[in-house]
């Protein structure tokens, strides 16, 4: 099979690597496995075709701005929050925009939203990592059409390494920002005596997944009541440490939910489900593997690989091409 001549840049200037190193690795992961050359840096490239992740401000954006004017070149933007256009209003979250939300500050989202949108004539196409967010509505009212894409599941591969080592401590860990419903949460887990590890502070993927392999579950808790969607990047996550995730409060119904087990707190079993689940946690992991990979297979059947785009988006920007 020819490999394609396509070599992809992840210019990721715009975060703290570790607010997004587990998009980071979903992207770079798939593309490699579908056959791409793909570079990791805080500087663009000329050579390459350049990935940002969606996250700026009025610094940011000049500096994108400036490189795709003076290359005549373009960028694809990851986007990894919930941003969609229903019955002509905005949603963020699912809230509409003007509803103040506990995740991200409601002028932070304005400005993100009006620095994407005066970016739009340098963006050559948005992508989603799976299946979310699902920006549905987004790019024909608010992004001018631009094209969507969905980068496929990455292989995962399956280990029995760190089922048992090191010493686990821990019956779960939940490794998310607080918010008042996730402490919530978290409180009443401490008070029906499960043991929890939680660090409240933002640590290295590395540290993130060694404290991963402390704990028999890793637990995902929604930002608050009404929020609907898994966190795909903690599942993801979690998998690729040997471990399932339980979610606590959400009824998802996208294609990853097929890889962890979710659990309503209104029910009055879910607290022996819960320690159901910690106590046969080796199963449990076999158990989200096995359906991921069956999720990853059926999800590249439904959204193939876009391998046009990328050929068509390196002849527009003009790369050297190999013979």
């Amino acid at each position: 099979m020819k490999l394609p001549n396509a070599k992809i840049h992840l210019w990721v200037f715009n975060h703290p690597f570790s607010n997004i190193c587990d998009q980071v690795v979903f992207f770079v992961s798939s593309l490699r496995q579908h056959g791409y050359q793909v570079t990791i840096g805080l500087k663009p490239k000329k050579t390459a075709l350049n990935v940002i992740i969606e996250n700026l401000n009025n610094k940011s954006f000049r500096i994108v701005e400036e490189f795709c004017k003076s290359s005549n070149k373009k960028i694809a933007v990851i986007m990894t929050e919930h941003f969609d256009f229903i019955c002509n209003e905005l949603l963020i979250y699912g809230q509409p925009l003007f509803v103040e939300n506990q995740y991200i500050p409601r002028q932070e989202i304005f400005s993100r939203l009006h620095c994407l949108l005066h970016l739009s004539p340098y963006i050559k196409s948005i992508f989603r990592l799976g299946d979310l967010p699902g920006l549905e509505g987004f790019s024909e009212n608010i992004m001018n059409g631009i094209g969507i894409y969905s980068i496929p599941f990455p292989k995962i591969e399956f280990s029995h390494k760190n089922l048992d080592k090191p010493k686990i401590n821990f019956d779960i860990i939940f490794t998310g920002k607080k918010t008042a419903f996730r402490s919530d949460v978290l409180n009443e887990l401490k008070k029906r005596n499960f043991i929890l590890l939680h660090n409240d502070k933002l640590v290295s993927r590395h540290i993130r997944n060694l404290n991963n392999h402390k704990a028999r579950i890793i637990i995902n808790i929604p930002q608050n009541s009404n929020w609907k969607w898994l966190s795909s990047m903690r599942i993801f996550a979690g998998l690729a440490c040997k471990r399932a995730t339980v979610s606590l409060g959400t009824n998802d119904d996208s294609i990853i939910a097929e890889s962890c087990f979710q659990l309503d707190m209104d029910n009055f079993d879910w607290e022996e489900n819960l320690r159901n689940l910690i106590t046969d946690y080796r199963n449990c992991y076999k158990t989200a593997y096995e359906n991921y990979n069956k999720m990853t297979k059926k999800f590249l059947e439904k959204s193939p690989f876009p391998h046009s785009f990328f050929k068509f988006w390196e002849i527009t920007d003009n790369l050297p091409q190999q013979r």
